[in-house]
């Protein structure tokens, strides 16, 4: 994740059973084009508007299979202006 150490966790809740992360990153890089959300988990899938910016394609993936080996989920949310990213983990492991 390139903006990864920029971000900020706007919230976090804990009720018992699951942690919710909402991380927003504090970058100037525009958000994701709506097109483009179905694909970002993909392995080397870059947004056509990132081209311009440092990057592989491979942050949000491996950020993707480390929240699911978690059991967890992550959700992104973009518009022109901002880029936001939910993660819910669960507390206790379910095995």
């Amino acid at each position: 994740l390139l903006y990864h150490a920029l971000s900020t966790f706007n919230c976090i809740e804990n009720d018992g059973l699951n942690l919710y992360l909402t991380a927003a990153p504090m970058t100037s890089a525009p958000g994701i084009p709506i097109e483009d959300l179905p694909h970002i988990f993909k392995p080397f899938y870059r947004a056509n508007n990132t081209r311009t910016y440092y990057g592989n394609g491979l942050g949000l993936s491996i950020a993707l299979n480390i929240i699911e080996r978690h059991h967890g989920t992550i959700e992104c949310l973009s518009d022109a202006q901002k880029t936001v990213f939910k993660i819910i983990l669960p507390l206790k492991s379910r095995i």
